[in-house]
């Protein structure tokens, strides 16, 4: 699947040319930022862990961080199909207020797809003369989300995510492959199952390159 989804704060993007690609994912559709453009509040943090993270004594400390990742999967991300969100924002720029350099929550958004698509969000700065420069994310809210999404989807810490998923995907064309021989349309059967094996053999071949990149890191440390 083509992904053309970028990340973005309120103030980072300075050329006007650019409005038409903005979706504010925060709670408040970016009024705080005097935001009127296009937004997607289903990505927005649920109000409720939201007050109880924003209120704790030091809500940027690790633990309260890892707090945060782990509701937004488990109240938002873990209910939404990321096929579907992915088309429904191509070649969109999500924004919200934090700069690139603190936690926001569209960094778990964007490890999100790439977790379960292989398939990197770049965070940018658009200046004023148009000029589009890709910013560092913070890697440890990458690991942090892994970690959650394994433990809610109970995946071998040997697999990886995106195997997962694929996995998923040729199950359920594998059993639309078996309605598709009940209703005597033999050929569309044949399509499925063929997509399906595709997709299996696409999710070993990822795993085995997952283990390996983990056993590499592993002789690093």
């Amino acid at each position: 699947m083509k992904v053309n989804i970028y990340t973005s704060s309120y103030d980072s993007i300075k050329n006007d040319k650019y409005n038409n690609f903005l979706v504010s994912v925060s709670g408040d559709r970016g009024k705080r930022a005097n935001y009127v453009g296009e937004c997607f509040p289903i990505l927005a943090p649920k109000k409720d862990f939201w007050l109880n993270w924003h209120f704790r004594n030091n809500p940027y400390s690790i633990e309260n961080i890892e707090y945060y990742v782990t509701e937004y999967y488990k109240q938002v991300l873990s209910t939404l199909n990321v096929d579907e969100v992915v088309e429904r924002l191509q070649n969109k720029i999500l924004l919200c207020y934090e700069p690139y350099d603190e936690f926001c929550h569209r960094d778990i958004i964007a490890y999100w797809i790439e977790l379960v698509l292989g398939k990197e969000i770049p965070e940018i700065r658009v200046s004023s003369d148009g000029k589009v420069i890709k910013l560092p994310r913070p890697s440890y809210i990458m690991d942090m989300l892994e970690r959650v999404m394994k433990d809610e989807l109970s995946i071998d810490e040997n697999h990886s995510i995106q195997a997962y998923y694929l996995i998923k995907k040729a199950e359920s064309l594998e059993n639309y492959a078996i309605e598709a021989l009940d209703d005597d349309d033999s050929n569309y059967s044949m399509q499925l199952s063929l997509l399906a094996k595709e997709y299996r053999e696409n999710a070993s071949n990822i795993d085995s390159e997952y283990v390996r990149n983990k056993k590499k890191l592993e002789k690093a440390i």
